[in-house]
């Protein structure tokens, strides 16, 4: 039996638990007014937010534990899981930052609530990534920032997986989000994460090595890559193949014979 579970904050500071075997989806409420109009698009939105991304990782891997996820403001900008707590924090600040990281601003009400939904995606999916990589032991005794990129591997084949053009493109635009961070803070050295620009150039390969006819456009630019000695296709595959092998025996069904 799966026990994958959402607890959620819906205007207070503490909620009574669920049943693992249910999912409550709900976001808790900002403390700056700034947040608000995020708030209201993630509510509005929960069902296909959380409910696309949740309830398919649920039916295809054995979770172990219980996992709770909270939208809270954090004071910074950076989402985590917690493995003491089993806990995803989904900061407001870190959607913030990306849902506002448009050249142009959104042009009516369901316009923004795609981007809110393009841009919780990616963040949600890093965090799982980490939870599921901390419940089966994947990626242990590597460094914190290898960790990271990982996890941000872990999202980007998840959506790839999915051989959906919605979900590709929704790895597009986190990649851009990346790519507008490194313009904006060139040369930042992180203590956690990997540079803004490296990120991006680890999505596009795996976008264009999944994709080549779709994203030919992004030929030249990984062409370029000095750090990658193989073709694109051979990167995507050889990190497919890490991550079959490591999670085949926690899958449900035949997802990795399809």
């Amino acid at each position: 039996m799966i026990k994958l579970c959402l607890f959620v904050l819906i205007c207070c500071d503490l909620c009574s638990p669920v049943e693992a075997s249910k999912l409550s989806i709900g976001y808790q409420r900002p403390e700056s007014d700034r947040f608000r109009e995020i708030f209201r698009a993630l509510k509005s939105n929960h069902e296909s937010i959380y409910g696309e991304s949740v309830k398919y990782l649920k039916s295809i891997y054995n979770w172990p534990d219980k996992i709770e996820v909270v939208v809270s403001t954090c004071g910074f900008v950076n989402s985590r899981y917690l493995p003491n707590d089993k806990l995803i924090v989904i900061c407001y600040e870190s959607l913030y930052q990306k849902v506002y990281d448009y050249p142009e601003k959104a042009k009516s009400k369901e316009a923004f609530e795609r981007r809110v939904f393009q841009n919780v995606m990616f963040t949600l999916w890093h965090e799982l990534g980490h939870a599921l990589m901390d419940q089966f032991g994947i990626g242990q005794g590597t460094d914190v920032k290898q960790t990271e990129l990982l996890a941000d591997e872990f999202a980007a084949l998840s959506m790839l997986w999915r051989s959906d053009a919605h979900w590709n493109n929704i790895l597009m635009i986190s990649a851009l989000h990346f790519k507008s961070q490194s313009l904006k803070n060139p040369n930042k050295n992180y203590k956690v994460h990997a540079s803004d620009d490296f990120r991006y150039e680890k999505i596009i390969v795996l976008l264009y090595g999944f994709a080549q006819k779709s994203y030919s456009k992004l030929k030249s630019e990984v062409n370029q890559l000095n750090w990658l000695s193989i073709s694109a296709q051979e990167y995507y595959l050889e990190r497919s193949v890490f991550w079959e092998q490591n999670l085949r025996e926690h899958t449900r069904g035949d997802f990795f014979n399809n």
